[in-house]
């Protein structure tokens, strides 16, 4: 019961750190390997970091590692398609891509709990 607790913390920090911590400067304009989304993604980090503090201190430094390139590369994706499809808020495509965006941080978050928890 204590790892499904530990997952559900995960979850909660990952949407507070993705939705109420990131500023919408840092959301407009992160793209690339800028300073928007290094602090964007070192926010997400520390957020994976936060409720696994109890185990081992390797095992959370690796998935806040994890978390951190892979939401670099899954946030860059979203932006990149959003700018090569002209997505905006007005676009049902827009939030599909957001819907898809969440399910692949989820999916990593679900990995990384798996593989480094268990």
């Amino acid at each position: 019961m204590e790892k499904l607790t530990t997952f559900y913390f995960l979850i909660f920090s990952h949407l507070i750190a993705d939705f109420i911590l990131q500023p919408s400067s840092i959301a407009k304009n992160k793209f690339g390997f800028n300073k928007n989304m290094l602090a964007h993604s070192l926010i997400m980090a520390v957020a994976f970091l936060i409720p696994l503090f109890n185990y081992l201190l390797a095992k959370t430094l690796t998935g806040g590692i994890i978390i951190f390139i892979t939401h670099i590369f899954i946030d860059n994706l979203k932006v990149g398609l959003g700018k090569i499809l002209k997505l905006s808020p007005e676009k049902h495509l827009y939030w599909a891509a957001i819907g898809i965006d969440q399910i692949l941080h989820l999916t990593v978050i679900y990995l990384n709990f798996i593989l480094l928890i268990n």
